[in-house]
């Protein structure tokens, strides 16, 4: 079941590529590609070398043929089929790729009227934990520069999982003209843990009755981070002299049912707040948070049995 997340309002030819990391980081050349198709992100999936998702290119799961690619063996030529999966628009009005858990981290070019490509917004597509989208507009266009962190711990009951033989598949996720969203069936793979990122950079025209008009880029950095298991969050607050005020105490299985969102009322008395993450493997997590004026938010991850993780955003209210 794919869960979608909240998200900001801002606005090769397949390769399987397996790279062993630990603490360091993948750049990729810059990349140019026309209007007409570009490139806005990926979809992050999570395999293992003896098992990865079974619905990737089925037309069964949604897949549809969109052109083929030739390859070459043996002194033999052969096509394949070049599949891609269509997003699917929600209730809320949020995209989302139906039949394929994984985590979205691209970034849409939305029309407020689909006959007229003149008015759009940009909406970052995000469930990954990021600052958000930052633009830059310059002489011969505008940057885009988006970065996002993945967090994730191990699954539960899968013995067969380890550490060293995990990977995670960043589908390449495109758009066309007309705002279509979709999924094509390949990408990079990036195997093995723990700590590891991978950037791309894209820059890509448009045009006007043919003419180039401007030249953007986008800027996307993604970092995987593995944590241990949420086990519960502990919310307390403080008098200016270290005395405890009040206390509240989240469960992961509180986030895991349902719960992505909790304001909370600080104290009159209160100075500040400190939040205590407790993991499965004995750690924890403290963030102090002083009073301000204006609210102030925490995000916090509770993983789901397959060890792919969901934010829990708390905000202090003054």
């Amino acid at each position: 079941m794919n869960k979608r997340f909240r998200t900001g309002v801002l606005i090769l030819i397949p390769v399987i590529l397996l790279a062993l990391l630990s603490q360091i980081s993948l750049a990729q050349p810059e990349e140019t590609h026309a209007w007409e198709n570009r490139l806005v992100g990926f979809y992050l999936v999570r395999e293992t070398m003896n098992s990865g998702p079974t619905s990737i290119g089925d037309p069964k799961a949604g897949w549809e043929e969109k052109g083929s690619s030739s390859v070459h063996a043996n002194g033999l030529t052969f096509s394949i089929p070049d599949m891609i999966l269509k997003a699917k628009t929600d209730e809320q009005g949020e995209l989302y790729f139906p039949n394929l858990e994984g985590r979205r981290f691209f970034l849409a070019k939305e029309y407020y009227n689909p006959g007229n490509l003149e008015e759009f917004a940009y909406r970052l597509y995000s469930g990954l934990e990021s600052e958000g989208l930052h633009m830059e507009v310059t002489d011969l266009g505008t940057n885009h520069t988006v970065s996002g962190t993945l967090y994730y711990t191990a699954p539960l009951n899968d013995p067969a999982w380890t550490e060293d033989n995990q990977i995670w598949a960043a589908y390449q996720v495109w758009q066309e003209p007309d705002g279509t969203v979709y999924l094509e069936d390949g990408g990079n793979s990036y195997g093995g843990t723990l700590d590891c990122s991978m950037t791309k950079t894209v820059t890509y025209q448009e045009a006007r009755n043919g003419q180039a008009t401007e030249e953007n880029t986008l800027d996307l950095t993604i970092n995987f981070r593995y944590i241990s298991r949420l086990e519960q969050v502990t919310v307390e607050q403080f008098t200016a002299d270290n005395q405890p005020v009040t206390s509240r105490t989240i469960t992961a299985q509180e986030v895991l049912n349902g719960l992505s969102e909790l304001s909370i009322s600080l104290e009159s008395n209160a100075a500040y707040t400190l939040i205590c993450e407790h993991y499965a493997d004995g750690t924890m997590q403290r963030t102090l948070l002083e009073r301000e004026d204006a609210p102030v938010s925490h995000t916090c991850w509770a993983a789901e049995e397959s060890g792919l993780t969901i934010p829990l955003f708390l905000t202090l209210e003054p």
